[in-house]
């Protein structure tokens, strides 16, 4: 503080050179090789002490301790920060001559008693101007001792050397002091030097500062034991210097090796209950832990840390509650009764001689839960903390650890997380005892990932004293689930579930994306289209709004908006492949949801026709090929025969040309050998027969046809499927493969023909349909005979009309298998102008799961010889061993089944050959 005083004294004197030569003082303290202070300025080359890195323990550490508080008394808990701040030159006694030279430059102090703050100053020094500022006040000064003799605390120093002082405020008070300093204690060979001892103090007392404090760098050598470095890596503010702001700072010793000594002073607990403590700590081979509660420390314990018993409890904080420091059984005993030692008391903050203030010992548990998060959501994880003994809790850390890709969240309360973001340190600051607390952190990844993924976490518990628990760390897996997304895409009526088109000819298919209900949103999505490429050309347009353009890159919208998706497609050849839609997030190569769809490129059905109308009434064979559009067969008798059932002829979906799926047939003309899908077949006056068909393709997603005899018609060997298919755009609307048959005479008295002989009606395993196949509206002499049908709701329907003259049906040796209805009859007598010629047989049928074999009001009908019970038939209705059917048929003439296999057979071995009930004849 003398400081203070003479840059006061000596800017009262007058003066206003602001260019004064900065050298003067020479050496490293200042000044030149003519300046007659050159010896006490420049005192390096008298420090003759140890000059290496000293080896510290409890005794070397209490003695720099002591320099260095000597040198920089605010450190000492007992500083007056108010008698500090007094601008009397020796406030606690004795005088300070002053003799300023003419220039005002430089002040002469002969020092006699002078008093401040117990160090006691007597001989000679100088102060000299080094800088002033533009109004005359001494911005820069040095003080230089002159083998001034120093007395403190019973001990007599001489000192030599100088103090540079340096006002390096900017917005904020701030001052540089440049210590190089040698005191040499009187009466001894010891020496100790402050070598480039920098004290930087920020602020000034009453003056609120965001960075007041101190902060000390340089070097304190003892001569008998050597230098440490010191530092401050946490500026000092100590309630002595810094009056009302939060109390902090860290200063470091290093001596050899890296030996590192500590004091720190912390704040525990909350604001309303804070606790604030010191620490003392030396690593290396020496090394020792102390620590303090801020209210019981003195300048014995902050400057003296030998333990003279050894009881592992230092002799100043022994002293201060009047414990004996040279006997070390005191450490076990328990002063005020509270249940811990006072070993116990002095390691974990406790006081030994009040019960009411407990050490830190203590015992918190810590578990883990974990709920898989969301994927756009904060994945978070809570730490339950069971605190059931001792203490109440300060400052508790916990100490979280994760993996990629999962990362702490910075949106984390009170918490600290590392650059790479796999670390969490998280304060809680107080914890009541026999209480239940729980914490929680949140963590985050990439919402580029779109898979669930997991990673390990883990805590650890960390207080200010012991714990006690043997559940100090926990750990689990944590996992975010997969994005849920919820896309849906449909196709606008008609939903056929595939793309057909006609070699050479452009087809399009309109498909509409959205999501709906609970989803997650992740930015850069986008719609991939994958076309069968040997098929021929594509191309691929999407829209959100009005204009449509290339899909790649496409930002998906959410919500309640569409995305539609154009699919042109120009076939090059025949054949069938799959195409697929993919949804795509930016950064994973994995799509997010995919579409599957057949893509079935055929032939036009134009080629037969030329075949049909350039050839004689006949049978013209079709080679195997997909054949896509409409026929005509009324012109004249012709049987279109496929190579085998790979010869397919479809019909196409337009609502501008309805040809393209309409086969016209009269004159007695056949259809054979081939699979039919999506046909509208119209039968004229004169018949025709449909033979050895496959009707609907359920690989290909096509459905069943629609058949309407305006005369007779016979359907022999055909295989029907009676699915309701899920296809990757039905969403509501399933494809249906019933076939359907509608029988349109009523008012004739020439009845036509219906015959349905050896059909094979099954499921094919997919998702039952219930359908009705056949609607008789009468004027019909029916045989329906040796068929086998599954899973329908009605299979027959005859609604004759008032005006009917004849409708006979004979249904016989058929297997009806989860069937509701075998025959329907709807209809009531009294409806018709004139009797009609009626007769219905339902005779030697076996019904398996059939809730009405014959369902009507008051129609005479004939039901005779019925066989109850399972038909015994495998999925491709192919009667089993032992099967209910076999040899059963009555009063047959069929002479083969589906397959053209002879009938009959003795299929059960009892030596009589009769035909079996239904489509398939078993063979042995």
């Amino acid at each position: 503080m003398l400081f203070v005083v003479l840059v006061v004294l000596i800017s009262g004197c007058g003066g206003s050179d602001s260019s004064s030569d900065p050298n003067i003082g020479g050496g490293s303290g200042g000044g030149n090789s003519s300046d007659p202070l050159q010896q006490y300025i420049n005192v390096s080359s008298q420090y003759t002490g140890v000059k290496s890195a000293a080896n510290l323990d409890k005794s070397a550490v209490s003695r720099f301790m002591s320099a260095i508080t000597m040198l920089q008394p605010e450190l000492l808990p007992e500083y007056d920060d108010e008698q500090a701040n007094t601008t009397e030159l020796c406030a606690d006694g004795g005088v300070a001559v002053l003799r300023p030279n003419a220039a005002n430059t430089e002040l002469a102090v002969l020092f006699t008693g002078c008093n401040d703050g117990g160090v006691v100053l007597n001989g000679d020094a100088t102060f000299r101007v080094v800088r002033r500022n533009v109004a005359g006040d001494v911005i820069e000064g040095l003080m230089i001792y002159q083998d001034t003799v120093l007395s403190y605390d019973s001990a007599q120093f001489v000192l030599r050397g100088s103090i540079r002082q340096k006002d390096i405020s900017n917005s904020c008070y701030a001052e540089q002091y440049l210590s190089n300093l040698l005191l040499s204690i009187q009466g001894t060979n010891e020496q100790w030097y402050f070598e480039n001892f920098y004290d930087q103090r920020f602020g000034a007392y009453g003056q609120g500062c965001q960075s007041e404090g101190m902060q000390f760098r340089g070097r304190l050598y003892l001569s008998d034991v050597g230098f440490v470095d010191v530092t401050t890596p946490q500026l000092l503010k100590l309630p002595s210097m810094v009056y009302g702001l939060e109390r902090q700072g860290h200063l470091a010793f290093t001596g050899v090796a890296g030996q590192t000594f500590s004091w720190q002073f912390k704040k525990s607990g909350t604001n309303s209950q804070p606790l604030y403590s010191h620490h003392f700590s030396l690593t290396g081979d020496n090394a020792f832990t102390y620590q303090y509660r801020a209210n019981y420390l003195n300048t014995q314990m902050m400057t003296d840390f030998r333990d003279t018993d050894g009881d592992d409890m230092s002799d100043a904080w022994e002293l201060n509650f009047g414990f004996d420091p040279q006997n070390a059984s005191d450490a076990l005993t328990d002063q005020d009764g509270d249940g811990f030692s006072n070993l116990e008391e002095f390691t974990y903050l406790g006081d030994p001689k009040d019960i009411t203030v407990l050490p830190f010992i203590y015992e918190l548990s810590v578990s883990l839960n974990h709920t898989p998060g969301r994927q756009s959501q904060l994945v978070y994880v809570s730490t339950p903390i069971s605190h059931t003994f001792g203490s109440d809790a300060y400052t508790v850390e916990l100490l979280y650890k994760t993996e990629l890709p999962f990362q702490f969240s910075d949106q984390n309360y009170n918490c600290t997380v590392t650059g790479d973001r796999l670390e969490a340190r998280c304060r809680i600051e107080y914890i009541q005892v026999s209480t239940q607390y729980e914490h929680s952190v949140s963590l985050e990844a990439p919402s580029s990932f779109i898979n669930e993924i997991h990673a390990p976490i883990s805590v650890s518990i960390h207080t200010l004293g012991l714990n006690t628990s043997l559940q100090t760390t926990a750990s689990a897996v944590i996992s975010r689930q997969a994005a849920e997304f919820n896309f849906t895409l449909t196709q606008p009526n008609p939903d056929i579930g595939s793309l057909l088109g006609i070699v050479g000819e452009q087809s399009s298919m309109t498909l509409k994306l959205s999501q709906s209900g609970l989803y997650d949103f992740v930015s850069s999505i986008s719609v991939n289209v994958v076309m069968p490429d040997e098929l021929g050309n594509s191309q691929v347009v999407c829209r959100q709004d009005v204009d449509w353009k290339q899909c790649a890159n496409l930002v998906v919208a959410h919500g309640g908006a569409t995305t539609d998706i154009n699919i042109t497609f120009t076939p090059a050849s025949s054949g069938t492949g799959m195409g697929e839609i993919q949804i795509m997030v930016a950064e994973s190569s994995e799509p997010a949801a995919i579409w599957s769809f057949p893509v079935i490129s055929g032939q036009p059905a134009s080629l037969l026709q030329q075949q049909i109308d350039s050839a004689d009434e006949g049978i013209i064979i079709v080679p195997a090929e997909i054949y896509v559009g409409g026929l005509d067969l009324t012109a004249k008798k012709v049987t279109l025969q496929g190579e085998n059932q790979q010869t397919y002829l479809l019909g196409k979906t337009n609502n501008d040309d309805y040809s393209l799926r309409q086969i016209r047939m009269d004159k007695g003309s056949e259809i054979t050998g081939f699979s039919l899908a999506n046909l509208s077949i119209t039968i004229g006056s004169s018949g025709a027969a449909l033979t050895s068909n496959r009707m609907a393709i359920p690989e290909l997603l096509l459905e069943g046809n629609d058949i309407l005899a305006q005369g007779s018609l016979t359907l022999k060997k055909n295989k029907f499927s009676t699915a309701a298919l899920s296809h990757s755009f039905s969403w509501g609307n399933p494809i249906s493969l019933c076939n359907r048959l509608r029988l349109q005479q009523n008012d004739s008295a020439t009845p036509y023909n219906f015959v349905y002989e050896n059909n094979l009606m099954v499921n094919d395993g997919m998702q039952a349909n219930y359908c009705s196949p056949i609607y008789l509206e009468g004027g019909y002499l029916s045989r329906v005979e040796h068929n086998t049908i599954s899973e329908i709701d009605e299979f027959i329907n005859i609604s004759p009309a008032n005006e009917t003259k004849v409708s006979r049906l004979l249904t016989r040796n058929n297997v009806f298998s989860a069937v509701t209805t075998a025959v329907a009859l709807n209809f009531a007598m009294q409806n018709f102008d004139s009797q009609p010629d009626l007769k219905i047989e339902v005779l030697n049928n076996l019904f398996d799961q059939v809730v009405y074999p014959v369902r009507t009001g008051n129609v005479p009908y004939t039901l005779a010889a019925s066989i109850m019970g399972a038909a015994g038939l495998n999925h491709a209705g192919i009667p089993l061993a032992g099967s209910a059917v076999i040899d059963t048929a009555a009063s047959s003439a069929v002479t083969d089944d589906i397959f053209s296999q002879a009938r009959p057979v003795d299929g059960n071995g009892d030596g009589q050959a009769l035909s079996d009930i239904g489509a398939v004849e078993r063979q042995n």
